[in-house]
């Protein structure tokens, strides 16, 4: 693996999308066995680490993760920034991250916290500019709603004036969206936020290969409770995926890699390059998870 994200589930926030909300009632890894998993990547060639959740900031040995770590391989944070004040942000410059992401879906408070909580947009806005005074780089991410469509110019204004970075994501039809949004509205939604990544990404060279999924080149994800995944998607939709606190080397280069759930479902996209593009306007948010189901 080149590239690995770590979740925690807590998070205090409840926001109208969230794709992890169902692995709530996981319990993380102790940091022992975080660390564990770490070394041993790590020494499989492991590269880039992403700390995401729920909320990392919550995780109660997350700092020592970082001061452990942060000479070791490169290290970005997501996060919802309500935990980030001056303090913090001086704290974090310490370990020369590449980057933290903050969620921020509207110029304003009023929709952002309609879907996400009173007080979070501020506390995002707030993170954001301690973490810019502190010379931390720093990426915005919205998720993109048929509701916040209209935001995008005014988006990428904001993040010109805190000269950070800015990127687009679509809802992620599982988890807690299942149960608010129906697939009608889903597709919308999905199409609304491939259009507003044309406007805030840079145009592809056409000659450059452009993967279906991230886990093609090298990104996987790993749960709280160490199940290994193809993304950053919920735990339940990979029913019998590995479990990388079991039997399952890390190595990557083992040839019993193809036979694991992880291994078959990259490989199954892998040979599957040429599916229609319709299945991402289908039932599946995305191709990925039209190979896992096809492997299920």
């Amino acid at each position: 693996f080149r590239r690995v994200l770590f979740r925690s589930n807590k998070c205090n926030l409840n926001c109208f999308y969230c794709y992890a909300k169902d692995d709530r009632k996981l319990n993380d890894l102790h940091v022992t066995e975080w660390k564990r998993i770490l070394d041993k990547l790590i020494d499989d060639g492991l590269r880039i680490v992403l700390f995401s959740g729920g909320e990392p900031f919550l995780y109660e040995d997350f700092f020592l993760l970082l001061e452990q770590y942060h000479n070791k391989i490169i290290i970005e944070i997501n996060s919802n920034g309500f935990f980030i004040d001056n303090e913090c942000a001086k704290k974090l410059k310490e370990f020369n991250l590449k980057s933290i992401q903050i969620s921020l879906d509207s110029p304003t408070k009023e929709y952002h916290d309609s879907m996400r909580g009173k007080g979070s947009w501020q506390k995002a806005i707030d993170a954001i500019s301690v973490l810019r005074a502190n010379d931390i780089h720093v990426r915005i991410n919205a998720v993109q709603t048929q509701k916040n469509e209209g935001f995008v110019n005014e988006m990428i204004c904001l993040a010109n004036e805190y000269d950070v970075e800015l990127s687009t994501d679509s809802i992620k039809y599982h988890g807690q969206t299942q149960n608010s949004l129906d697939i009608k509205k889903y597709k919308e939604s999905y199409k609304l936020s491939k259009e507003s990544e044309s406007k805030v990404s840079k145009k592809l060279n056409e000659n450059e290969f452009i993967p279906i999924c991230q886990c093609q080149i090298g990104y996987i994800a790993i749960s709280s409770d160490g199940t290994l995944k193809p993304c950053n998607l919920t735990r339940s939709f990979y029913k019998n995926s590995d479990i990388l606190t079991d039997s399952y080397g890390s190595n990557w280069h083992d040839k019993a890699f193809s036979a694991t759930t992880l291994g078959n479902t990259i490989n199954k996209l892998n040979n599957s390059y040429t599916l229609s593009g319709d299945i991402e306007q289908g039932d599946f948010p995305c191709k990925l998870q039209a190979v896992v189901e096809t492997i299920r």
